[in-house]
């Protein structure tokens, strides 16, 4: 009875361990082919393990909040172009932000569609359509002494080489290929202003930079610098944290010198 019972005992236990065994085996599987299914669903993958990680609040925030700070950054030189068509003439102003805009609104489409990221695209329609708007209106009124010869030719390169990177290298490769040419962008789009500082440094005077764009910049790049962060991007966050950095930069120079001259010029 006892051997009976011993034996019973051993049978249950090994089923047991058997179950158990059969249970981290499939808890296993389950896991790999999440995170399988996770890195073959590009952006959108990444936004499902940041839900799971988050909370929906905090990503459907991050997802939002970019492509709305950035309608406010690509709007923000309407105040600039106003007061370029009143004076007739773009002053000493650079041409290379407005240029950089419009390239790298289509760089970002085209990385957005590579990628997936519905957030990226719908950010940056607005960017190729008013970056295109504000050169017109630069050339229009630009100083004779502004040189665009430079701003231009290189926005017209990059546009070039990411309509090539997509057209001819396979997908991966693009991604990386476009991505580390859109940090480029991204940094010469938001440092542009920074061109100026020595002239404002040196004049203490800050009609030079666009103060709009520059608290446009700060916030914007905060933003996205948060949802790069948030999906695991360096190809995002690396230049928008950059970007940051020079959107301070500026604010501290208006909160230096002040707008008094800005104003009277």
């Amino acid at each position: 009875m006892r051997t009976l019972t011993r034996l019973g005992l051993q049978k249950s236990r090994s089923m047991l361990t058997g179950a158990v065994a059969s249970t981290a085996l499939m808890s296993k599987s389950v896991f790999a082919q999440e995170t399988a299914a996770a890195a073959a669903g590009g952006t959108a993958g990444k936004i499902a393990a940041a839900k799971a990680l988050y909370g929906a609040n905090v990503v459907t925030l991050l997802q939002v909040g970019p492509p709305i700070c950035a309608q406010v950054l690509f709007l923000s030189p309407l105040a600039t172009m106003r007061e370029i068509k009143a004076n007739g003439t773009t002053g000493g102003l650079p041409m290379l932000p407005y240029t950089m805009m419009a390239c790298n609104g289509f760089l970002w489409m085209t990385y957005g569609t590579l990628t997936g990221d519905s957030t990226l695209i719908a950010a940056n329609v607005s960017a190729l359509v008013m970056g295109l708007f504000y050169c017109s209106t630069f050339m229009k009124y630009k100083n004779p002494d502004v040189q665009v010869a430079q701003p231009v030719g290189m926005a017209a390169v990059a546009a070039l080489a990411v309509a090539g990177m997509y057209a001819g290298l396979p997908q991966a490769q693009a991604i990386d290929a476009i991505g580390m040419t859109g940090c480029g962008v991204v940094v010469a789009m938001f440092s542009g202003p920074l061109a100026a500082v020595q002239k404002v440094l040196k004049e203490k005077d800050t009609s030079t930079l666009p103060f709009p764009m520059a608290v446009a910049t700060t916030v914007n790049c905060a933003f996205w610098s948060a949802y790069g962060l948030m999906i695991g991007d360096p190809y995002i966050y690396g230049p928008n944290l950059l970007g940051l950095c020079s959107g301070i930069v500026q604010l501290s120079l208006f909160a230096r010198f002040g707008f008094g001259k800005a104003k009277s010029a």
